[in-house]
């Protein structure tokens, strides 16, 4: 999906990749290949990286009830396995999956150096969506909702 001036504003917040929370510093209209579209600059470094809105609402609840959500059952995958499936999802940044990945996680009783980082990922990318919504409360929230899984 192209995106449009009208979509982005400057100061806006956005998420990108595995980066984490931005600030939109310039948006401006441009014609590429015969397609309106629009150029979109978060900083220098980042220009060329696709972008999502944070969480709304409706959304920042169901992730917290995600992580909040029944342990999911062991998986005989071998570690290698499941940290390529992990980083695979982390890079994806699709804040549902993000939650169960961090659930998953969370749950588990002992965890490689590979996997305590990539629980620190998605820990990271979690705050990021839910801080314009709870500001410096968003750990707190995620912490909270991780209290609640059964």
């Amino acid at each position: 999906m192209a995106a449009t001036s009208s979509q982005w504003k400057v100061g806006d917040a956005a998420i990108y990749g595995k980066h984490g929370l931005g600030r939109i510093e310039s948006v401006e209209p441009m014609i590429s290949f015969g397609i309106k579209n629009c150029r979109i600059q978060i900083s220098p470094q980042q220009a060329q990286i696709s972008l999502r809105r944070p969480c709304d609402e409706a959304r920042a609840k169901d992730v917290l009830s995600i992580i909040g959500g029944p342990a999911p059952k062991p998986t005989a995958a071998c570690w290698a396995t499941r940290v390529r499936a992990y980083r695979d999802l982390i890079n994806q940044n699709i804040p549902e999956e993000v939650a169960g990945l961090y659930r998953e996680l969370g749950c588990r009783q002992q965890l490689t150096a590979s996997e305590k980082q990539i629980f620190q990922q998605a820990r990271d990318l979690l705050v990021a969506d839910l801080t314009p919504l709870y500001g410096a409360k968003a750990l707190d929230k995620i912490k909270e909702a991780a209290g609640k899984a059964k």
